[in-house]
């Protein structure tokens, strides 16, 4: 019912947005307001919590904040964290690390409050640093956590291009 989004400009700070698809009043608002980069934003599976990076810290990392406005907010990485997912249960989380290794976090949602366990490194993505570099999902996973699908690209091969110039003109005939 709600799509999250980010906005701002190359040298400013980028903030997370949301726009509701329902209701009377479907304008664009800004969720949490800040001076820093806010992106890469996930609502929880039960839409009450929204994952999200910021470089507030001085370095990116993810935090979980209420989706209803106001509340805490919980730093969830620890040296570095960005592009996080939820499991389909809400009950973890991932993220990449700082060194490009997928981590997972235990999430415990409470009424309000997040409770985040210790982070796990599950494995590395190194060699595809180039490929992530950009992306907003380069990575996702299955419901129940144990698979994951990861974009991947073939570094060193060169495809060829074909343009077609006065296509209109085939038409035509």
């Amino acid at each position: 019912s709600k799509l999250l989004g980010e906005a701002g400009d190359l040298v400013g700070a980028a903030q997370l947005w949301e726009l509701p698809l329902t209701g009377n009043d479907r304008k664009p608002r800004p969720i949490l307001p800040s001076n820093f980069m806010m992106m890469e934003a996930r609502y929880s599976p039960d839409g009450r919590w929204i994952a999200y990076t910021s470089n507030e810290s001085g370095r990116n990392e993810v935090y979980v904040i209420p989706s209803s406005g106001p509340g805490g907010k919980w730093q969830v990485s620890n040296g570095g964290g960005q592009q996080p997912i939820w499991r389909r249960d809400g009950k973890e989380l991932f993220y990449l690390s700082s060194d490009e290794r997928l981590m997972s976090v235990a999430i415990t949602l409470k009424t309000d409050s997040v409770q985040a366990g210790a982070a796990v490194p599950l494995f590395s993505l190194a060699s595809l640093v180039q490929t992530l570099s950009g992306l907003v999902s380069p990575y996702d996973v299955s419901p129940d956590g144990k698979r994951f699908i990861v974009v991947t690209g073939e570094q060193g091969r060169t495809f060829p291009i074909n343009l077609v110039t006065n296509w209109t003109a085939a038409l035509q005939k």
